[in-house]
């Protein structure tokens, strides 16, 4: 038996790869347990993990990266003809870790059950049979592809939407485990984590860490009538509100200075300061 764990790493902020460096060892010896196990890292880091293998990946910024999950590894598979060289694939992000032993390849492809939608599926572990996690992949590749490339608006819940969409349409090979307290350690990410499972007092099979400073590549947006965490990528030409959940696209009036098309409001004035990060509503 043969399995791949994939994971995506990218940023100018290096925290998710760092991540992947601390959480190693946990997965290693509760995941891999002495199986036949690939780990795959997609990034934008030079930088070699050993006994991972890294492939070269830039990234892409959210909302859309978590999004494209799925698609990057599909591709990757597609392009080199892996599908057929493993049993099981999974994925895992960077910065969630496996904190006990578990027969995951009991079940035929695996979702955890969250608190937060209960026809969701987290989008923090899953995985399963090869051909399973294909189909996942094929299913919404296409439609995934056009609402990054055209930065379209995304549904609420990004990737795990998808995954309760496939949750639902293939119910009877897929086995919930739930992200609850009996099975999750929660801890902020600045504390030492081997500290946190000795208070514990005992192991469990999830580790998820919550964010002390907020998520990687945001700043604070100011509106004149509130203040969210965003994402400014002008490279790719987009303005995202992460609670708002609104997109904009931005038209370039100087290199200060960005005109917003938002997409659920195409009939606001409004400009955008990228030295202040500020909106100037006109």
């Amino acid at each position: 038996m043969k399995i791949a764990l994939c994971t995506i790493a990218t940023g100018k902020d290096p925290i998710y790869f760092e991540s992947v460096k601390r959480y190693l060892p946990y997965n290693r010896e509760y995941f891999m347990n002495g199986r036949n196990v690939d780990f795959l890292l997609f990034t934008d880091q030079s930088e070699a993990i050993d006994g991972v293998q890294s492939h070269p990946y830039q990234g892409i910024l959210w909302p859309y990266s978590p999004m494209l999950k799925n698609n990057v590894i599909g591709e990757h598979f597609d392009q080199f003809n892996l599908w057929d060289q493993y049993d099981y694939i999974y994925f895992i992000d960077a910065d969630f870790a496996i904190g006990d032993y578990y027969d995951f390849f009991q079940h035929e492809f695996v979702m955890i059950n969250v608190s937060w939608g209960e026809e969701l599926g987290g989008g923090g572990f899953y995985g399963g049979k090869s051909s399973i996690f294909r189909k996942l992949y094929e299913t919404y590749r296409e439609e995934i592809a056009i609402i990054c490339n055209n930065k379209l608006s995304v549904p609420l819940h990004l990737d795990e939407f998808y995954l309760g969409l496939f949750r639902k349409s293939h119910s009877e090979h897929i086995h919930m485990i739930s992200m609850d307290d009996e099975h999750t350690l929660f801890f902020y990410d600045s504390e030492d984590l081997d500290t946190r499972i000795k208070a514990e007092g005992r192991r469990k099979l999830f580790m998820f860490p919550q964010k002390t400073r907020g998520r990687a590549n945001t700043v604070t947006i100011t509106h004149p009538n509130w203040k969210q965490e965003s994402v400014i990528n002008l490279k790719e030409g987009y303005l995202f509100i992460v609670y708002h959940h609104d997109i904009g696209h931005l038209l370039k009036i100087t290199d200060r200075y960005y005109r917003i098309l938002w997409l659920k409001h195409p009939s606001s004035r409004e400009i955008l300061d990228v030295e202040t990060n500020t909106i100037i509503c006109n």
